[in-house]
């Protein structure tokens, strides 16, 4: 985040290599959905620290391309275990599909891709 002050005014400016959920312009009822799907993932692995302060202390440690690419990874690999899941949310479903499209199209797909709860895992 980068900040301007001026006299009268104040800009703020977020950059990110990832989508902003939550606080872009446009919000779609799939990225509304998509958000609610990475802070569920976040809860789960979240339970298996001891600690919120440790935890919020991995997840300050991993860059957010990995992290964004590894909850990507986990929701897929939930979808492609359940029809059911895949028709009863198919907007999200088609969203990750263009997502990881997008991120192999330009080279930024791992070859062996982690899933979120890999990467968060207590070690």
């Amino acid at each position: 985040m980068e900040a301007i002050v001026a006299p009268e005014v104040a800009i703020y400016e977020v950059r990110s290599p990832v989508p902003i959920l939550g606080i872009t312009v446009f919000e779609s009822p799939a990225s509304e959905q998509l958000a609610g799907e990475v802070e569920a993932v976040m809860a789960e692995v979240e339970t298996k620290w001891g600690s919120d302060k440790e935890f919020s202390r991995r997840l300050a440690q991993i860059e957010p391309l990995d992290f964004y690419l590894a909850v990507l990874q986990s929701l897929h690999s939930r979808f492609e275990h359940s029809r059911a899941l895949q028709e009863s949310s198919r907007n999200l479903y088609n969203t990750i599909h263009r997502e990881r499209e997008w991120f192999t199209g330009i080279g930024q797909w791992p070859s062996s891709p982690i899933t979120a709860e890999e990467l968060l895992s207590p070690r």
